[in-house]
């Protein structure tokens, strides 16, 4: 988006853009962002719409699909915070930054913050259980009678 923008405006600094695009960027932004987290999505569900996919096939691509598309939102972040502290504000060349491991600001604090949703999760269902096992125990099957009666006939 930046990039247009600077082309938009003829801008200083596209010089070091481009370098910047076709550099470090180009893998995050190109391939991450667009090829696998936006354009495979896409082929996917067309694949299982276009293909007549149905069951489970139909819902692990989907969910997969999803998965591939939050990921593409996650770059789009990463490339505008990221990218965007990478270029120097004397427009004299790119800066790099890698994440710590440790620390408050690091990978492990991320991955956490990601999973503790699902942590969470977990222990509320298992406190509080959104099913009740003595409810579908009660139910009839309908393989337990020969044939259920028609409302309407």
């Amino acid at each position: 988006m930046e990039y247009a923008n600077v082309i938009y405006k003829a801008r200083e600094g596209i010089e070091l853009i481009l370098v910047f695009v076709s550099g470090p960027l180009f893998v995050p932004y190109f391939v991450l962002q667009f090829g696998i987290g936006a354009f495979l999505p896409i082929g996917i569900l067309a694949f299982l719409i276009f293909g007549k996919v149905g069951g489970r096939t139909l819902v692990v691509g989907a969910v997969v699909s999803a998965l591939l598309v939050l990921m593409s939102v996650f770059m789009m972040r990463w490339n505008v915070v990221i990218g965007g502290q990478m270029i120097s504000k004397t427009l004299k060349g790119l800066l790099s930054y890698t994440p710590p491991l440790l620390g408050r600001e690091s990978l492990l604090a991320a991955i956490f913050v990601m999973l503790a949703p699902f942590g969470l999760l977990w222990v509320l269902t298992r406190l509080f259980p959104p099913w009740d096992d003595r409810d579908s125990q009660a139910m009839p099957r309908a393989a337990d009678n020969e044939k259920m009666p028609l409302l309407a006939e």
